[in-house]
C-alpha cells in the first residue's frame, strides 16, 4: 500500500517528485533513465533535419549569382589589362 506521504510499508514516501518510482528510484514518465529532452539539447527530428538542410540550399542558391558576377567582372578587367598592357 502506498500512501501519500510518510512511512508506508517500511520505506519513506517523502518524495519531491510524484512522478518518481518508489520502487526502483527512477522517473516513471522515462522508465529508460535516460535524461529528458528540455527542447534545446534534443535530438532533431527527420523533419527539422530537412528543412535546415533546405534553408542551407536556399542560402547557398542566394549567394551563388552575385559570386560569379564578381568572378566574370575580374576575368573581364584582367584580361582588358592585358590587352591595355601590350
Amino acid at each position: 500500500m502506498l500512501g501519500i506521504g510518510g512511512i508506508v510499508d517500511g520505506r519513506d514516501d517523502t518524495r519531491s517528485n510524484p512522478y518518481e518510482s518508489p520502487i526502483a528510484g527512477g522517473d516513471m514518465a522515462n522508465p529508460e533513465g535516460r535524461p529528458k529532452p528540455n527542447g534545446f539539447f534534443r535530438q532533431p527530428t527527420a523533419i527539422e533535419w530537412l528543412v535546415i538542410v533546405g534553408v542551407l540550399v536556399v542560402v547557398v542558391a542566394m549567394l551563388l549569382p552575385p559570386v560569379e558576377a564578381s568572378r566574370t567582372d575580374v576575368l573581364r578587367k584582367q584580361s582588358t589589362n592585358e590587352i591595355e598592357s601590350e
